[in-house]
């Protein structure tokens, strides 16, 4: 058997910190107040009250003076939402977010670059390439080197875009960040050598193309467009 700690997002009325053991069944099963350690369990159908009187025949595994429920039965104990992010093994309670992480919907599709200077300083935009910002790393995102400007098409069908914009470390520089949507300019963004990565939110209800134009930078800077999130 595997144990995770969860991070939860509850409703401030209830801030219970849940953790959940993954059994052979692949249920997730939540329970209060345990440090994650190994367990021997039994695994049994049980009549579960919940405290509006009804009783839900599930399955819930006990052992060592503990009991574990499904955490559905939590959405009806609660009557909120839940969602299991497997990836970032977070439970989501009554805080179901709609932003899906951009680098994965949306690619690269075209980028300009100085092209008499290409054989000196070599174009790069990467997505999803491990970044570094204030010694913190960033795993998803985009990264420029050597760009003129990049775009995105969104064809209509998003509404915000929020995200760090910064300086990869020892390979940074001054410069400006533009944001334009359908060729109108909607967030200017400068970045100093050493700042910390700064916080970018765009409303781009209603547009097809968002491009990203870099000016000033010197040769062979880094630019991050990271933990980008899109709904």
């Amino acid at each position: 058997m595997e144990v995770f700690v969860l991070k939860i997002f509850l409703p401030q009325k209830l801030l219970i910190l849940l953790t959940c053991l993954l059994v052979s069944s692949s249920s997730i099963y939540a329970f209060i107040n345990f440090s994650p350690k190994k367990l021997e369990v039994e695994y049994q159908e049980a009549d579960v009250v919940l405290p509006n009187g009804h009783i839900i025949k599930d399955y819930i595994v006990s052992g060592e003076g503990k009991v574990f429920i499904p955490y559905e039965l939590v959405e009806h104990m609660m009557n909120e939402p839940i969602l299991w992010d497997s990836e970032s093994k977070t439970l989501n309670v009554g805080n179901i977010p709609t932003a899906a992480v951009m680098s994965d919907k949306l690619k690269i599709y075209h980028y300009d670059y100085d092209s008499i200077h290409a054989f000196l300083y070599c174009p790069d935009a990467k997505t999803n390439k491990p970044m570094n910002m204030a010694n913190e790393v960033h795993e998803n995102g985009y990264s420029f080197t050597n760009v003129i400007s990049a775009s995105f098409k969104l064809g209509q069908a998003y509404h915000n875009i929020t995200g760090s914009l910064g300086c990869e470390d020892f390979k940074a520089s001054s410069g400006q960040v533009d944001f334009y949507l359908d060729d109108t300019l909607i967030a200017t963004q400068k970045l100093k050598a050493n700042d910390l990565p700064h916080t970018i939110n765009l409303d781009v209800t209603g547009g097809n193309q968002l491009k990203l134009v870099f000016s000033y930078f010197k040769p062979d800077t880094q630019i991050n467009f990271a933990d980008v999130y899109i709904d």
